[in-house]
């Protein structure tokens, strides 16, 4: 057989999947990060746009409508992510903290052209460790009439 076995277990995709059809952040999150743990050492994942393109991958090829660098007025989102029932909105930073990725998409108002989809948002803040590489801290957040 040409090939070798996948490193990645089928099953974290799967269990993102599963995860995102009842809003399980905690869990997506979780399978990300086991996901990057099989990446080796000798590929260079150095920078926020290397990670951000492997959850580009990850989600597109699992068939999620995905946008990257989407455009606002006052800035640009690095990732949407849009289900039937839900739109989940990703700030990621590196060798940050998810509480400043958090604060962009507040401060940017990054959440208010999607509120006439009537759908609930997410808001999920990541910091990509450069020296793990891996996911180091995560806010996971739902907007509500107060953000």
């Amino acid at each position: 057989m040409f090939g070798m076995e996948p490193t990645t277990n089928p099953s974290c995709l799967m269990e993102i999947v599963d995860a995102l059809k009842i809003n399980d952040l905690e869990c997506v999150l979780y399978n990300l990060k086991q996901i990057f743990l099989n990446i080796d050492y000798d590929v260079k994942i150095s920078r926020e746009s290397h990670y951000q393109s492997i959850l580009y991958l990850i989600f597109q090829l699992l068939g999620y409508d995905i946008k990257m660098e989407y455009k606002t007025n006052i800035g640009r989102i690095d990732a949407i992510v849009k289900t039937d029932n839900h739109i989940y909105i990703f700030e990621f930073k590196m060798d940050k903290t998810a509480a400043i990725a958090l604060e962009q998409i507040k401060q940017k108002s990054y959440y208010e052209r999607f509120l006439v989809e009537h759908k609930p948002i997410t808001f999920i803040a990541i910091n990509f460790n450069s020296e793990l590489r891996n996911i180091d801290d995560h806010i996971i957040e739902q907007l509500t009439e107060c953000n």
